[in-house]
């Protein structure tokens, strides 16, 4: 059939810039492949496909694409369940991009933009990012040259002013560390045992694995102001929040009633 002008399908009036003018109440146009092939709209110029929009056959079956001509692929796709991809024929998601991505406007996972200086942070699998402030270290520090007395065996004590208090804005690590100076007093004949931890209260012995343990041996001879520096530190996984770690000491035998703290440094660095 060769028709010179436009033609008009439910309409005697095609408007002059259509070639074909579908008119009606929900008009639609029905391209059916009767086979096992695919059906396509074809974009030409000068008898050469430049573009087609594909309904494709093959695998995955029944999704629908757009395909260049001028290189002979694929660059958009969309697939029955609703996955698109660019750049890839097998979207694995609602929206998969095999190359870069550039957008000028907003990110906004649950319509959210977030604040100046805020960063994405993984919620899981399944679950949008959330908004949260940017990873920064933060460094709290405190010092006391105050004297507390270790006088009974086996005791918590807490060094006055051996403590630290940092407030971290994200989830991350607290690393806590002192340099704490204590006086010992030896009894020959006496072994003395002392343990300095970080603890999470101030009555708080902690664990051995991160604790310092220092022995006097019995056949020392007696020195009644053995003074001794030890660098104790422990990790801590926290969330977001204000957190207080104290230095704690005992002395787990030997106790002379003069052993004490003398001096602490403590710092605590979250990451």
């Amino acid at each position: 059939m060769i028709v010179s002008g436009n033609i008009g399908i439910g309409t005697p009036n095609p408007q002059s810039n259509y070639q074909l003018h579908v008119a009606g109440n929900n008009p639609a146009i029905n391209i059916e492949e009767l086979g096992t092939s695919n059906s396509a709209l074809v974009f030409s110029r000068i008898g050469i496909g430049k573009w087609y929009i594909l309904e494709n056959y093959g695998s995955p079956v029944d999704n629908i694409s757009f395909y260049d001509g001028s290189t002979a692929s694929k660059v958009f796709q969309i697939n029955q369940g609703g996955n698109v991809g660019i750049g890839t024929t097998n979207p694995t998601q609602r929206l998969d991009v095999n190359g870069n991505v550039k957008f000028s406007g907003a990110l906004m996972p649950n319509n959210l933009p977030g604040t100046a200086g805020q960063v994405l942070t993984s919620a899981g699998a399944g679950a949008p990012p959330t908004w949260n402030a940017a990873a920064t270290n933060v460094v709290a520090t405190s010092e006391s040259g105050a004297n507390t007395f270790m006088t009974a065996n086996n005791v918590v004590y807490n060094y006055s002013g051996g403590q630290v208090t940092i407030t971290v804005p994200r989830s991350g690590t607290i690393v806590v560390q002192a340099n704490a100076n204590v006086v010992l007093d030896h009894v020959n004949g006496i072994l003395k045992t002392l343990v300095l931890n970080i603890g999470t209260t101030n009555t708080d012995g902690g664990d051995y694995p991160n604790a310092i343990l220092y022995d006097i041996p019995a056949a020392f001879p007696t020195f009644p102001t053995a003074l001794q520096t030890f660098t104790v530190r422990k990790a801590f996984t926290v969330t977001a929040g204000t957190y207080t770690y104290y230095l704690n000491g005992l002395i787990y035998q030997g106790a002379s009633g003069n052993d004490n703290f003398n001096y602490s440094a403590m710092e605590a660095i979250f990451y």
